[in-house]
């Protein structure tokens, strides 16, 4: 018996009719497997879901946590130095700029200055002038001045993570960026900003954050324009980063 007719004999037809049946057979799997894939797929897509919410949660406690470890460290080390607390005094509105910038330093050093400064350049120049190197008030200031940056550096974090993540709510960014509100007047906390953008430990994403914040703020634009009057030129953003 030739092929074609053995073929016919099985499928009580034509081969036309083999092939009908067969790939009818064909297209019903390929339905099947079709409908088993977008099944797969809707299932893979909830399970997926679930999976990336439980991670960005799981992520933004991580972040939380980690933000108050630092926040708390900051507080540890400001135990029992009355000067450091200085850094949250605020300017009296009666006084001048540099009056008041002064006050603001003599509360952080204990005591009256020992050196006359300019600038928050300056400043941070005295600071670790070897000449007076070891007098107390630049020892406290110092000091002081660490605690500032510490501040400073937990708001780059918090803005990294503000960036990073875009949930600034679940963070409470505003929350931490009220310490500059708290401290963005005083001297030393200008100063660990020039120094961090004098050893570009600052990027120019967070300087103009800095730069946008500090500026719409009154009184710490104020005390800008008088003594760190670099902050208040948009070109010193761009100027963030450059040798």
């Amino acid at each position: 018996m030739k092929k074609k007719e053995r073929l016919e004999s099985m499928t009580g037809g034509s081969t036309t009719e083999y092939r009908r049946i067969f790939s009818n057979k064909g297209d019903f799997i390929k339905s099947l497997v079709e409908i088993v894939s977008v099944i797969a797929l809707v299932v893979g897509a909830v399970i997926g879901a679930y999976s990336y919410k439980e991670y960005r949660y799981n992520n933004l406690i991580n972040i939380n946590n980690a933000l108050y470890v630092q926040d708390r460290e900051i507080y540890k080390k400001m135990e029992g130095k009355k000067n450091v607390f200085g850094l949250f005094i605020q300017r009296s509105s009666d006084m001048s700029i540099i009056d008041g910038s002064n006050k603001l330093l003599e509360s952080c050093a204990g005591n009256k200055l020992s050196f006359v400064w300019r600038d928050v350049p300056d400043l941070y120049e005295k600071l670790y002038q070897v000449d007076g190197f070891y007098n107390e008030d630049r020892v406290c200031l110092r000091d002081a001045l660490d605690t500032a940056e510490n501040i400073l550096y937990l708001i780059y974090n918090v803005h990294d993570a503000d960036v990073l993540t875009n949930h600034a709510q679940e963070i409470g960014v505003e929350t931490w960026y009220a310490y500059i509100e708290e401290v963005g007047e005083n001297p030393l906390f200008l100063a660990a900003i020039y120094k961090g953008i004098k050893y570009r430990y600052i990027d120019k994403e967070f300087a103009r954050f800095l730069y946008n914040r500090m500026n719409n703020s009154k009184h710490i634009k104020e005390t800008l324009i008088v003594i760190y009057h670099e902050m208040t030129n948009a070109s010193w953003v761009d100027s963030v980063g450059e040798k």
